[in-house]
């Protein structure tokens, strides 16, 4: 049974549009760092004008069949207070694979919290796929130096070559500082999907900040699911200009 999306591209786009026309809220902007691997449009009280420019490269360690390069170039801007949007181009090798949007507002803080929304929508371009997600984003000051991120949300697919519709995907980044320059991260992506499949990527990581401008960040990790254990390494590079 196919399930028809929450939201097509073009309700997205009005509504960032309209969210963009309010006065936008002042966030003191809460400091916790994003995942690498599924990483925020911007942080959670990014402030208007904030411009990025980073790209994520993936790696299998240990699977011969899919021995690929998968990297990813995007852009993010935060076009006000607390909102912020982002285009991605994933490639496999040389291969264009996807255009990607993604739109982010913050919602509000706490103490010690911050609260967001994030949507998605990804179009495939050598198969009928496309892909629309919603995510809750929570990040949280667990004590001076240490922090966490948490996503969660649905995401529907449509397209001939579909195999899953619908997925239940969440995200939880534990972060310690242990410099200015230097913190160490353990990312958890989980995914349930359709017909009680599921996958788990397990990915320790830490992020180096070389100067105010750029960032490296790198891990080693395990990606679980029903059948297999794949090896994988990864590297972001990131380019902020304010």
């Amino acid at each position: 049974m196919n399930i028809a999306p929450p939201f097509s591209i073009k309700q997205i786009t009005a509504s960032l549009l309209l969210l963009a026309g309010y006065s936008a809220q002042s966030f003191a902007a809460i400091e916790v760092p994003e995942p690498m691997v599924f990483d925020l449009v911007r942080g959670l009280g990014a402030k208007a004008g904030e411009f990025e420019v980073n790209t994520l490269a993936m790696v299998p360690l240990n699977n011969k069949d899919n021995g690929s390069l998968e990297w990813a170039p995007e852009i993010e801007y935060a076009v006000a207070d607390g909102i912020a949007i982002e285009f991605e181009v994933p490639f496999e090798n040389s291969e264009l694979e996807a255009y990607k949007f993604a739109g982010q507002f913050t919602l509000g803080e706490t103490a010690n919290a911050i609260h967001g929304i994030q949507v998605i929508y990804e179009d495939f371009q050598n198969h009928d796929q496309s892909e629309y997600t919603a995510l809750w984003l929570t990040g949280m000051e667990l004590s001076k130096n240490n922090s966490v991120m948490l996503m969660a949300g649905p995401r529907f697919t449509q397209g001939k070559d579909v195999e899953d519709k619908t997925e239940l995907l969440f995200n939880a980044t534990f972060f310690h500082r242990i410099s200015n320059h230097l913190t160490l991260g353990l990312e958890n992506d989980l995914a349930y999907h359709d017909h009680n499949d599921w996958s788990y990527l397990a990915m320790p990581q830490l992020h180096y900040g070389l100067s105010e401008k750029f960032e490296l960040q790198f891990g080693v990790g395990a990606e679980f699911n029903n059948e297999k254990t794949n090896f994988v390494s990864a590297l972001r590079l990131i380019v902020e200009f304010e």
